[in-house]
């Protein structure tokens, strides 16, 4: 590139020539030794006047510059806001997949019991040591192992299956929610490493009952269902939490420019391209 007095052209702020990774543009209507400006220059100064007139257009000739992004916007709404219903959604899910699956396996044989067990029916219906199962006075079948008080409890079932429900309804959400976002979040990269840690916590707290299973429901069944029950209730709380977090983020990114790939296009080449495009047109129209 070449000025009107065929010198080479410098930048206006550094007075450097053009440079390998940084080449010169006209990005406005200035002549002379104000023509050109590195990108590097132009973004630095735009940047220590992001509040002022500055940002947007040359202070010298008033054109405004011609800004272009690698990115669209990010998509904000990519589910629900509306946290309260999302709460009632998921709540009265949960009630009617807990009832629906308590009725299956009162059919079944209570096999998701047994399967969660590896389904080892000695352990889950006649090691009376593990359960703590005894016979009374009536032959009746008494004692605090789970599927004696699956059986016998009337809360218990209810708490159970609830948890197991929600269990289901927060990996299921997950699962949606990590494959939305791969398909509708642009700049991918930039996004996981900054929702990673939430979703990473709200995975984990999603998988409690198949941890807290594991570790109480052979010694403390009872003690088992109620805190399971307890921490099943907060998750659409973790849900909603995970989504606000998303929100902030694709607010982030859709306010701050360098992170959408901005660049400003030369006004001269952008003006003759324009000029060309409208003499085309016009001779099309004839």
């Amino acid at each position: 590139m070449f000025d009107e007095l065929n010198e080479m052209p410098e930048c206006r702020i550094c007075y450097d020539g053009e440079k390998l990774n940084d080449s010169l543009i006209s990005p406005c209507k200035c002549k002379g030794t104000s023509k050109y400006i590195h990108m590097s220059c132009l973004s630095t100064w735009r940047h220590s006047n992001i509040d002022g007139d500055a940002y947007n257009k040359c202070m010298e000739c008033n054109q405004e510059y011609i800004i272009r992004k690698l990115y669209n916007d990010e998509l904000r709404y990519l589910f629900t806001n509306n946290f309260t219903k999302l709460y009632t959604v998921l709540y009265c899910l949960t009630w009617v997949n807990a009832l629906s699956i308590w009725s299956i396996e009162t059919t079944d044989n209570y096999l998701l019991i047994k399967t969660l067990n590896n389904n080892n029916q000695n352990n889950i219906l006649h090691d009376s040591t593990l359960y703590n199962i005894t016979l009374n006075n009536n032959n009746t079948l008494v004692g605090n192992g789970l599927l004696t008080l699956i059986k016998y409890d009337g809360l218990s079932p209810l708490l159970f299956y609830f948890s197991f429900s929600m269990f289901m309804e927060c990996l299921l959400f997950n699962m949606y929610f990590i494959l939305k976002t791969c398909l509708k979040i642009y700049r991918k990269k930039y996004y996981f490493n900054r929702i990673k840690k939430r979703y990473f916590l709200s995975v984990v707290y999603s998988f409690q009952f198949i941890i807290w299973y594991y570790l109480l429901v052979f010694k403390t069944p009872f003690f088992f269902i109620c805190l399971i029950f307890t921490m099943s209730i907060f998750g659409p709380y973790m849900i909603s939490q995970l989504l606000k977090k998303h929100e902030v983020i694709i607010l982030f990114m859709n306010e701050e420019n360098d992170n959408r790939g901005e660049f400003i296009l030369s006004f001269e080449e952008n003006n003759i391209e324009l000029e060309n495009n409208i003499e085309l047109e016009n001779i099309n129209n004839l």
